[in-house]
């Protein structure tokens, strides 16, 4: 007959996670980005955060996505596991879709020399005109809607879908209900697009949310800055 004791001490084997998969494991069965990635991302997660932390991030990711739920809105709401472990998530994410940018770059690279010279082409054939398909909102837009706001800068703007339309102006060259701003998702908390300047041009931005909810844009002309929500 199993002691009360032995049997307490599989028990925190178990919760540990000992008698399944490893957290690295689980990752790499859940994550749907490249393969690159995926284990880039679950190396660099396993040496920042602690083993609990990983496996309750996983319980998290996988009751979210149960549940419909996409993680941006988790981050800018009650953060993932706890800021920690979120603003860990976010640096891990962000690096590894770099690397695996590099890599593709590269692949790429060697495929184009290795590629033998095109002799000719066949003449193009006119495609029928199709109307394109309205596509739902992306969900990693929708979860930064809303009213922002810089303290730095002096103005604002509504963020609907990846478009920003002024709510407040710092320059002449732009009004409220002038749109200064378009997003799109590039990964997990991540966006890019272009930022209307004080000049009335559009700049190149990469913008992240950080784990205190707000946003975090690094533009050209090597500008740096925060977005506070409002509401």
């Amino acid at each position: 007959m199993m002691t009360l004791k032995r049997l307490i001490v599989i028990c925190l084997i178990c919760t540990l996670g000992a008698c399944g998969d490893s957290p690295s494991s689980r990752w790499l069965k859940y994550c749907k980005g490249s393969q690159t990635e995926c284990k880039c991302m679950a190396d660099s997660l396993t040496k920042k955060i602690e083993k609990k932390d990983f496996i309750a991030l996983l319980d998290q990711i996988e009751q979210l996505d149960k549940n419909g739920k996409n993680i941006g809105d988790a981050i800018f709401k009650e953060g993932l596991v706890n800021k920690d472990v979120s603003m860990a998530f976010l640096q891990s994410a962000k690096a590894c879709k770099e690397m695996d940018k590099s890599e593709s770059k590269g692949k790429v690279k060697e495929e184009a020399v290795a590629a033998p010279a095109v002799v000719s082409a066949p003449a193009p054939v006119e495609a029928p005109v199709v109307s394109p398909a309205v596509n739902a909102p992306d969900q990693e837009l929708s979860s930064i809607n809303g009213l922002w706001y810089s303290p730095q800068w002096k103005y604002g703007y509504e963020l609907k879908n990846g478009v920003g339309v002024a709510t407040s102006s710092n320059s002449p060259k732009f009004a409220p209900g002038d749109i200064i701003l378009r997003l799109k998702p590039v990964m997990f908390g991540e966006f890019e697009g272009e930022q209307m300047y004080k000049d009335g041009k559009f700049y190149k931005v990469n913008v992240s949310l950080t784990a205190d909810g707000r946003l975090y844009f690094e533009g050209e002309k090597n500008v740096k800055w925060h977005m506070d929500k409002v509401k």
